[in-house]
């Protein structure tokens, strides 16, 4: 960002950290999908679908902040899921991170059970799998999500700067 025609410290700071806080999330998403497994084990459910919301939430922010898009709360990986998955191969991003989105409100619901769950976590391992592929193929200069389609997420990509 640029505040006065020079680059703001928190902005170069930003910049600097970015590959530290993009092997973060590949870290973090593979710890959380052997948590989920541990929880499921000890058949503790609300964790287990804490843990596996967590691991997709994470797969997510890896790709968007590798480009340098914004990703803030939960509509940001909405869009940018749908906005994978309009890309040609990648059409089961936004289904299954939809279907991960669920267990997040399962960990205030506590409704599933653990087949259901552990069933949960092999969808959120073939996201994460499908993601990866995503993070490999897709160019670090691709646009960002954009278009009617997106406009709620290029509105508050506008109100964040």
């Amino acid at each position: 960002m640029k505040l006065g025609g020079k680059v703001s410290r928190q902005s170069a700071r930003r910049t600097r950290r970015l590959p530290k806080m993009v092997e973060g999330h590949s870290v973090h998403r593979d710890r959380l999908l052997e948590h989920a497994d541990e929880m499921l084990d000890k058949r503790d459910r609300l964790q287990a679908s804490e843990k596996i919301w967590g691991a997709a939430a994470h797969a997510v922010k890896l790709v968007a902040k590798r480009r340098g898009w914004p990703c803030y709360g939960h509509s940001d990986l909405r869009d940018i899921a749908r906005y994978l998955s309009d890309q040609k191969g990648y059409e089961d991003v936004h289904a299954l991170f939809m279907a991960a989105e669920g267990y997040h409100s399962n960990f205030y619901e506590d409704t599933r059970g653990v087949p259901d769950l552990r069933k949960g976590l092999q969808d959120a391992r073939r996201l994460i799998a499908l993601l990866t592929r995503i993070n490999d193929e897709l160019p670090l200069d691709a646009r960002e999500p954009h278009g009617r389609d997106y406009q709620d997420y290029a509105k508050r990509r506008r109100r964040a700067s």
